[in-house]
């Protein structure tokens, strides 16, 4: 026993001559029953469970060496249905493994029924059924392989996963019309094989099998297989046995087949035959009946399938558990067509007739055999074309959920359901969204706080209000298994969103989404984010919406107030504004808590404030100052040009009104770095050359002599005069106008004819640059009253000097 253990385990490690299975634990209620030990296994490319039959050959005898191979042999090359299905062989360290499709021995389902587990109404028809497997299954070696069995018990019986018995046994299959056939030689050998022998065998051995058909022994040894599957013993007294649980159609069927005399026995072939047969024991018997039924289905037209379906799903309740799901679901899904190549008609019966009854029979499956049997066929249905076959998959997805796992659901089930978010049908994306709640335990985090996150908020803008409403009921489950982070960047706007929806019952949900998630949020989201988001509900038309907002808001009120006793008491005072000697404003902080590191940051952005507003200012000025004059210049010689060339029109063109808005009002006081116009122009002032006479258009007739500009003295301004007005412009709340010399412009005549204008000859270059130098080394400084008086001044001049000239031309 230990040896054989020791094989598993170095199998299990990928060790020994089974390259593609790994053995797993020994079935130890089979022990005695054969011999072989009988093992569980496991496919190493799929998982698919299988049995495997392991026989040391150093410990047993010879005879049992050779029937071991014997029985290799014959299940290699005999194939059937109701015969144990042959996988794989090896050998290793002495020892054969046989594999085989997973089978439960019948020895373990007789006992607990022995027990009155598992045993019901159903249960006599189950045994009869699986009697006609084993029966159809010897009539076949009998009649095509000439061959004897010789080892029929409980113990060469097994049970496929459909429920269907599967003959077994094959170490003494041989014909006994050859000479050194196993069945003459050592029959008996095998355990438990001489207790259902004939009485003849007893009397003169198994040479005796010679002289009788082939199917002697196996029908005698069927019958009592027959009498301990239904009353769980062998009678004591034979031919003459109780009826016990056996079915009245099959009981004188049996005494017949235990006849003392030989050829009055009945065979296996014709127990079959007259249990066919109207009142049979076949014939009555519903598995054998809905077996009937579903060979037909495979071959029957669309009328016949949906007949015989609707004919099967009446006898549903009165069917083996196991037989609907491994006999019946099997042929159905061989059926059901998804593809996009398939024929319509085809898809339409899979659609309405199929689909539901195999969701619903696989509802109550384990998760290993649904996913072997079911997992390929639905999933795959996901990425159908058909919209009524998707709509019911989405709609059913809780008859399968449970048996998807998270690897599954993330990987191959969430590609396929994230396209029906996309649908343009209503209830598809309607469907989808109830599905996602049902995997929401499955979904990685990828899926979680990415991909789901951003189809939520797209359906959170669906035109349909049930869809949203389905939106902010998934995002509330959603936000335990979020991130921490993602719960305030994510959860407190889509909950903020739904409280501006025109429904009152979204805006109802949004609220009570914000109570349920309380906490999820801090004390300082709720005081920033959550409380702004609640306090419009609280004017909201609606009376419910209103009370349930004072609720949760009090509740976040509670939160924060808890939040801020944890907090500590900081004061910061404002810096104060200290000049130096060299005229520059350094703030010094009152607080002795102030860093050095700060104070010398505060002060270093103060100082750069101050230099861009002193420069803005000054730009704002100069621009004032410039537009004004060119104004001026030009109304005067727009009006010099008018009287000349018409001096005795009495009719003339109105001047147009001024701008609404004056020019320099549009001029922005920008702070940036950056060179602006009004400061080119200030520093063309500042160093700029006597002007140049401005010579104007000749006409044919007579000259027109432009106006004089003011002298240059007027805008020799110094650097220390603009800090002084931008000093003075951050200490003021007026308007800021330049001011400039009153001395500079003589006063507007009073008569009614436009003052003459003297004609002013251009300076040489030379004279310029000297007079300009010394023009600005002169300058004297002014106080802020008088540049502002000054500038004043000069605007009273424009506008007396442009009233006087519309009074003479009118």
């Amino acid at each position: 026993m230990d040896y054989l253990r020791s094989l598993s385990s170095a199998l299990t490690k990928g060790a020994g001559p089974l390259s593609n299975y790994d053995v797993g634990l020994e079935v130890e209620s089979y022990n005695g029953q054969s011999i072989w030990k009988l093992f569980e296994g496991k496919s190493r490319n799929d998982s698919t469970l299988v049995s495997i039959f392991v026989m040391d050959q150093t410990r047993a005898s010879r005879e049992q060496n050779i029937m071991a191979q014997n029985a290799v042999k014959k299940m290699r090359s005999i194939r059937h249905p109701y015969l144990v299905k042959f996988l794989e062989v090896g050998e290793s360290q002495g020892a054969i493994y046989l594999v085989v499709e997973h089978v439960e021995p019948l020895v373990n389902r007789l006992a607990a029924l022995s027990k009155g587990s598992g045993r019901d109404p159903s249960t006599p028809s189950w045994i009869a059924w699986g009697l006609g497997h084993v029966a159809k299954a010897l009539i076949f070696l009998h009649d095509q392989t000439k061959c004897v069995h010789g080892n029929i018990h409980p113990g060469s019986i097994f049970l496929s996963s459909s429920g269907e018995w599967l003959l077994g046994g094959l170490e003494l299959l041989s014909s006994p019309a050859e000479p050194d056939a196993l069945i003459l030689k050592w029959g008996g050998i095998p355990p438990r094989s001489s207790a259902y022998a004939p009485p003849e065998v007893f009397q003169s051995g198994w040479k005796v099998v010679q002289e009788y058909p082939v199917h002697i022994a196996d029908s005698y040894a069927f019958c009592l297989l027959a009498i301990e599957a239904f009353n769980g013993k062998l009678p004591s007294t034979l031919p003459n046995f109780a009826a016990g649980r056996i079915p009245a159609q099959l009981y004188p069927l049996l005494k017949r087949m235990i006849h003392p005399d030989v050829n009055k026995r009945l065979t296996v072939g014709e127990l079959v035959c007259l249990g066919r047969q109207p009142g049979g024991f076949l014939a009555t018997n519903m598995l054998c009946e809905v077996e009937s039924l579903l060979e037909e289905f495979r071959i029957g037209n669309k009328d016949t399938k949906i007949n015989i379906l609707h004919q099967v799903l009446a006898k549903q309740e009165h069917l083996a558990l196991v037989f609907v799901q491994y006999k019946v679901l099997p042929i159905l899904i061989e059926a059901f067509r998804y593809q996009s190549g398939s024929r319509p008609d085809d898809i339409e019966f899979s659609t309405q007739q199929l689909l539901p009854v195999m969701l619903k029979i696989g509802q109550s499956m384990d998760s290993a055999n649904w996913m072997r049997l079911l997992g390929e066929p639905i999933i795959g249905a996901f990425a159908t074309q058909d919209r009524a076959m998707l709509h019911i998959l989405l709609t059913h997805a809780s008859l399968f959920s449970e048996h998807l796992s998270d690897s599954v659901v993330s990987t191959k089930f969430w590609p396929l359901l994230l396209k029906s978010f996309h649908s343009p049908l209503d209830p598809i994306r309607s469907a989808a969204l109830d599905c996602v709640t049902l995997f929401l335990t499955k979904f990685n985090e990828r899926i979680l706080n990415n991909e789901l996150l951003r189809e939520l908020a797209k359906l959170q803008k669906d035109v349909r209000p049930a869809l949203r409403l389905q939106t902010i009921k998934i995002l509330s489950q959603l936000s335990h298994r979020l991130r921490a982070s993602t719960k305030a960047d994510v959860l407190v706007p889509a909950f903020g969103y739904s409280l501006r929806d025109t429904y009152d019952q979204i805006r109802l949900f949004g609220i009570a989404a914000f109570r349920d998630n309380a906490d999820s949020f801090d004390g300082e989201v709720s005081a920033k984010s959550v409380i702004p988001a609640l306090s419009p509900c609280l004017i909201d038309p609606n009376g419910e919406v209103r009370g349930m907002a004072l609720e949760v808001l009090q509740l976040y009120l509670n939160k924060v107030t808890s939040f801020t006793e944890t907090l500590s008491s900081v004061n910061t005072e404002i810096p104060t504004l200290i000049p130096d000697k060299s005229g520059v404003v350094e703030p010094q902080a009152q607080s002795t808590k102030s860093k050095a590191t700060s104070k010398s940051a505060f002060s270093a952005f103060l100082s750069a404030t101050a230099g861009n507003a002193a420069t803005a200012l000054t730009d704002w000025a100069m621009a004032q100052i410039e537009e004004d004059e060119s104004l001026a210049t030009q109304v005067t010689l727009g009006l010099q040009n008018e009287s000349i060339h018409s001096p005795d029109t009495t009719e003339a063109q109105e001047l147009s009104p001024p701008p609404a808005v004056p020019l320099h009002a549009t001029r922005g006081m920008s702070l940036s770095d950056k060179k602006s116009k009004g400061e080119q122009v200030s520093q063309a002032i500042l160093y700029a050359e006597e002007p140049k006479t401005i010579v104007t258009k000749l006409d044919d007739t007579k000259p027109i002599m432009p106006p004089a500009p003011p002298p240059s003295s007027l805008y020799n301004f110094t650097s220390n005069d603009f800090s002084t007005l931008a000093g003075a412009s951050s200490n003021s709340g007026d308007s800021v106008s330049c001011p400039i010399s009153t001395t500079s412009r003589k006063p507007p005549s009073t008569s009614t004819k436009p003052t003459p204008v003297e004609p002013t000859r251009a300076p040489s270059v030379s004279s310029s640059n000297k007079s300009s130098t010394q023009k600005a080394s002169l300058a004297p400084v002014m106080t802020k009253e008088e540049k502002m008086a000054q500038l004043n001044k000069i605007r009273e001049e424009r506008r007396a000097r442009i009233a006087q000239l519309k009074q003479s031309k009118s």
